[in-house]
């Protein structure tokens, strides 16, 4: 998974609303059509019952499962497609009890063996897990393309704003740390990029900016004024924003002209 694919995959409310709603589906599909031969053995209402809360749960463990692996692995260097088996397999161990209960509450079927069950989970999860990261970063590559306008930035500059979603733009204001994210701010909105901050500012290398705090990156262009009270201070940018200055990067930023 790309970077910014991992960020759709985990993140905004809308995104898990309609991610519930697509495993509400395929619950219900698996449970009309009786997988793994529930069928004849389980009532249609039971069944459903049973699929959906199944996928449903899933849904909600393989997301920070699978992310927290890539992250690890882009860490370690180590490809996407080789760190996604592993995270399947270490969240199918908890979809695998949840769907024993399920099995034995909500169908009231007997289950199989745990080993048995956590091979049909695999089935099901793994093509489903990397089908699910792969049209993502399908998706995130074509917007990047989109929004990428060679003659408009420097190389590395082009790198970074091809990570943006549309509907950002392209007039970046700053970069805001977020655990493992990045908040990109521009002058039309916000969103996160799953990297390190230290990463995205190599990446603007050439682009007029100062890091001003451990947290915060801040475009040149970006400064519309400055707050002071006391030690704190703080700039004030064109969108109203009020990034913090870290009191070793007061010097520096004075420099820079931006709290004259």
């Amino acid at each position: 998974m790309e970077q910014g694919a991992a960020r759709t995959y985990l993140m905004t409310p809308a995104m898990w609303i309609r991610r519930m709603a697509f495993s509400v589906a395929v619950g219900a599909f698996l449970g009309v059509v009786g997988a793994f031969g529930s069928y004849g053995a389980v009532p249609l209402p039971q069944r459903l019952a049973a699929w959906i809360a199944m996928v449903c749960f899933g849904a909600l463990i393989y997301p920070p499962f699978t992310v927290l692996a890539i992250v690890q692995g882009r860490r370690w260097g180590v490809s996407t497609w080789f760190s996604l088996p592993f995270a399947v397999a270490l969240a199918s161990v908890p979809v695998t009890l949840f769907a024993g209960w399920a099995t034995a509450h909500l169908m009231g079927a007997p289950t199989e063996g745990w080993l048995t069950r956590y091979g049909e989970v695999l089935i099901v999860a793994l093509p489903a897990v990397a089908g699910y990261v792969g049209f993502y970063g399908l998706l995130n590559r074509s917007a990047a393309a989109a929004t990428t306008t060679p003659a408009a930035a420097s190389p590395r500059e082009a790198a970074f704003m091809a990570r943006l979603p549309a509907r950002l733009g392209r007039d970046l204001l700053c970069l805001q740390m977020e655990d493992h994210y990045v908040r990109v701010h521009t002058a039309t909105g916000s969103d996160l990029i799953l990297m390190r901050l230290r990463d995205a500012v190599a990446e603007l290398e050439g682009v007029p900016g100062l890091q001003v705090h451990r947290s915060w990156w801040v475009a040149a262009s970006a400064v519309a004024g400055h707050l002071a009270d006391g030690r704190r201070v703080a700039l004030r940018l064109r969108n109203g924003l009020e990034v913090p200055v870290a009191r070793a990067a007061v010097p520096t930023v004075r420099k820079a002209g931006w709290l004259d």
